[in-house]
């Protein structure tokens, strides 16, 4: 069991890719191709978009400006974005985007049993998550909140793109947001003739064709019991490799205090 868990506790690290440089842009060449980088902060996560080819630039630009556009529509912290809107409205009609991610979130929901539950923002608040504020709940708390988190309530028609929620509900796409936006930065790619790029998105690492030179990427995993070690390095070439893990987000409760 500690080893299944291991391998589903771990992050991601880019093998040779960008200098760490944050909200930075830099163009260097490799193998006589043009390469572009740019780093930025999303989604409470800081991530690396690479690519290489002749429109580089223009492709990291635009796939940089489809992150922060998804950032936007999706922030349960931006009273302006439609997923705060629809939490305080309880009724909206979704955009493209949220639509197609509300009905892809009900649609694992459903496959899962409810493990993968897109109403659990009640739950992240009662915990102090959205103001970073942190505590720990009591029991009656807890069974009183969970009350409202249940997704089979959640109203979607898919062809209006209308959405409602109950009374007391409220949902977070954070569990899908980084995968379904790693799939647009894809297709920004491709829509600017980019055959070879590498998306980070935190825990997310998405890969477009080979690296120029016909190789694979290599993404180290991460060993969560030691900063110093990897549990292994995959090599990939147009795939996605996605983990999650508690060691690096965490709260610690002592006699006194909570901290994270």
């Amino acid at each position: 069991m500690k080893k299944i868990i291991i391998l589903l506790t771990c992050a991601i690290l880019l093998c040779g890719c960008g200098n760490g440089n944050m909200v930075k842009s830099q163009k260097t060449t490799q193998n006589n191709e043009q390469k572009y980088t740019s780093e930025l902060f999303a989604m409470d996560t800081y991530m690396e978009i690479t690519a290489y080819g002749d429109n580089a630039k223009e492709a990291v630009a635009k796939a940089s400006a489809r992150i922060n556009e998804l950032d936007g529509m999706l922030s349960t912290g931006n009273s302006d974005s439609e997923v705060s809107k629809l939490n305080s409205e309880k009724e909206l009609k979704l955009s493209e985007d949220v639509g197609n991610i509300m009905e892809r979130s009900l649609e694992i929901s459903e496959s899962t049993g409810g493990v993968f539950n897109p109403a659990i923002y009640p739950i992240m608040q009662l915990w102090g998550f959205d103001t970073k504020n942190y505590k720990v709940p009591n029991k009656k708390e807890l069974e009183s909140t969970l009350k409202n988190i249940n997704e089979s309530k959640i109203k979607y028609d898919s062809k209006t793109r209308v959405a409602k929620l109950d009374k007391k509900m409220k949902i977070d796409f954070g569990g899908i947001a980084k995968g379904y936006t790693s799939s647009e930065v894809m297709k920004v790619f491709k829509d600017n003739g980019i055959e070879s790029g590498l998306v980070s998105l935190g825990g997310n690492v998405q890969a477009l064709g080979a690296k120029p030179d016909g190789s694979k990427w290599k993404v180290a995993v991460q060993n969560p019991d030691s900063n110093e070690s990897y549990i292994g390095v995959i090599e990939i070439a147009d795939k996605a490799v996605i983990t999650s893990g508690g060691y690096e987000r965490y709260l610690k409760k002592t006699e006194k205090h909570i901290t994270t």
